[in-house]
């Protein structure tokens, strides 16, 4: 197999290896924030640990085996695919003691591997799985991803837009990756046990957002004060509820249910000062007020010559009309 890249390009071999061979990578993603090397025995107690690692092997059980090769270097260490690895070491052993009945005994004994060589480059290597992780179809892709273009970045000393030719993806992309993988790093590094490498999509929501990196730019301080919201638990769902912290951070009321109660109580907060932000029809109204409030001279000059256009602001008046009339009744 041969993995093309913008210049030049890397054979791997691919070859059935036996498990027992194979070792888990104590520089995996999930661990690159510690201080000491892990042994083989707490990464996989730490990966098994996980609830996707206990569903990949329900999938793998089923099918009988992967469906996508790992990647190892020349001595046999694992640098993409170690999930895959601990689950195939857990079934392996269930079935030697004939806990899998209903598959061959030695099934999941052997794996099929693609070989890293040995004399590739550490910015080759990085830059092939890179592109295994760019093209994957993993939960953790964009963690993944963040992960190898930190290493291509902060330790092989590759520029962004040097990373953009050989990867294929935006610069901006690039960037907000990187910018949140170290910021994950601090925070990990910082909290310790109270934290988890899946904790980066707080970060990633973060920065994708402009306001919110502008706050970040601004001072220091706020990163930090950002990392103590996530591990106390006060950020539930990055996804949904960071589109609502610019606006809680220019609210002095907001951002003290914030620091009290959380985001969740925070959003609360706004939408009670202003319904529109909780309501589609005041959300509608609130934008009809504003085109009003915006119409071009040439529209009003036209309502004295067109009655339609007329008609339409009467009937808009007698339906507010009618609403407030009876909401006050």
């Amino acid at each position: 197999m041969v993995q093309k890249f913008s210049k030049g390009e890397m054979k791997v071999d691919i070859r059935r290896i036996p498990l027992g061979e194979l070792k888990l990578d104590p520089q995996n993603v999930r661990f690159k924030h510690l201080e000491k090397i892990l042994s083989d025995e707490e990464i996989e107690e730490s990966i098994w640990s996980e609830q996707d690692t206990r569903d990949l092997m329900k999938s793998i059980r089923t099918a009988g085996g992967l469906y996508e090769r790992p990647v190892i270097s020349s001595d046999f260490i694992v640098k993409e695919g170690n999930r895959r690895i601990v689950c195939l070491r857990k079934l392996s052993k269930l079935s030697h003691e004939g806990k899998i009945p209903e598959k061959p005994l030695n099934i999941f004994d052997n794996v099929e591997c693609e070989i890293l060589p040995a004399d590739a480059a550490p910015i080759e290597i990085d830059i092939y799985l890179a592109l295994v992780h760019v093209k994957a179809k993993k939960p953790w892709r964009r963690l993944n991803q963040a992960n190898k273009i930190n290493d291509l970045y902060d330790d092989l000393g590759q520029s962004y837009d040097a990373i953009c030719d050989r990867l294929g993806m935006g610069k901006r992309t690039i960037q907000v990756l990187n910018w949140a993988y170290s910021a994950t790093l601090q925070y990990l590094q910082k909290y310790g046990d109270k934290a988890d490498v899946r904790d980066f999509v707080y970060f990633d929501q973060l920065y994708k957002r402009r306001e919110l990196r502008e706050w970040i730019e601004a001072d220091s301080k706020n990163l930090q004060k950002f990392g103590e919201w996530v591990a106390s638990g006060k950020i539930e769902d990055p996804s949904r509820e960071l589109k609502w912290l610019p606006s809680v951070l220019k609210n002095e009321e907001a951002l003290e249910a914030l620091e009290k109660d959380g985001l969740s109580k925070a959003k609360q907060v706004l939408q009670r000062r202003n319904p529109a932000l909780a309501s589609p029809t005041f959300s509608t109204l609130q934008k009809a007020i504003d085109v009003l409030n915006q119409m071009p001279r040439q529209e009003y000059l036209a309502l004295r010559e067109d009655g339609t256009r007329l008609d339409i602001l009467k009937k808009l008046r007698d339906e507010l009309e009618e609403v407030i009339h009876e909401s006050e009744s």
